[in-house]
């Protein structure tokens, strides 16, 4: 679309020079960008698309590029934070307005998305961090109706929140 913002990802090849490949540009693209990479050195990018307000995941499988759209409910995918699991399958926190929600895609091994609210009814700041160990998902964040920095622990639709610092700190990082 002329005039719209494309998503594209670059990477600098063994010469020290950059190559970039355009990954999705159906209107305004890659909005808050945020990028894993797996085992085989491939890129998985969650962003935000600024056309439809959806949340959208882009994967490089060693040849090209695929994309999908995780979730469409509402205005989604607005500060995301990407981790991969043991199986190379992407996670997404993020953050979701009207209603302000914290949220959670879980990719399935037939690349369908599951998406669980961890924390409903609040305004998030910009800021969320995202890994994962052993037991599931943590995710830390800024709530910014109480100004707190928060973090949650869960899978699925099990979640478990605690305030970290009530004094209204606004760096977030695991």
């Amino acid at each position: 679309e002329t005039g719209g913002l494309d998503l594209k990802y670059a990477r600098m090849t063994g010469s020290g020079t950059w190559v970039s490949n355009l990954v999705d540009s159906v209107g305004d693209m890659g909005l808050y960008a945020t990028i894993a990479v797996d085992g085989a050195n491939n890129p998985h990018i969650a962003y935000h698309d600024n056309t439809d307000y959806d949340l959208k995941y882009a994967r490089y499988n060693g040849v090209s590029w695929t994309t999908s759209t995780v979730d469409s409910a509402g205005t989604v995918g607005l500060n995301p934070a990407i981790a991969l699991d043991g199986a190379g399958l992407a996670r997404i926190a993020y953050k979701k307005s009207a209603p302000n929600n914290l949220l959670y895609a879980k990719q399935s091994a037939d690349g369908s998305w599951n998406t669980f609210t961890v924390q409903g009814g609040i305004t998030l700041n910009t800021n969320i961090s995202l890994v994962l160990d052993s037991t599931g998902a943590r995710i830390s964040y800024f709530d910014n109706d109480n100004n707190d920095l928060k973090h949650a622990k869960g899978d699925n639709n099990t979640w478990s929140t605690t305030v970290i610092d009530a004094e209204g700190v606004r760096a977030v990082s695991l």
